[in-house]
């Protein structure tokens, strides 16, 4: 695998059997992560989840090429370690996650 100088992506997504429900993305800069919930490394992983049909809570990572261009790093079925960052978002995947599966989310 060539050189990634970065940034590194993680975008947490609940999703339904590839439907993407909720997805929260943050830049990874050092001990410092920012929230960002665009361009193209947080569609690539939304992309990927797609795909990959996931269901539930996952995770995406991305690094960022010399060129800019995001670098697929890996996929997580499963929720990561910094899923409680998206609190900081306003967004709470885990608890959309607990909702989702009694039903207590509407189609809206």
């Amino acid at each position: 695998m060539p050189y990634l100088p970065g940034p590194e992506f993680s975008v947490d997504i609940l999703a339904d059997k590839g439907e993407i429900l909720a997805a929260v993305g943050r830049r990874k800069e050092g001990a410092i992560q920012y929230l960002v919930n665009e361009g193209s490394a947080w569609e690539l992983a939304c992309d990927c989840a797609r795909v990959m049909k996931a269901d539930g809570l996952v995770n995406v990572q991305t690094r960022n090429d010399v060129n800019g261009n995001p670098v697929l790093l890996e996929t997580n079925m499963r929720p990561s370690g910094g899923v409680g960052y998206t609190l900081h978002s306003g967004v709470n995947l885990p608890g959309l996650f607990a909702a989702f599966k009694l039903g207590l989310m509407s189609e809206d």
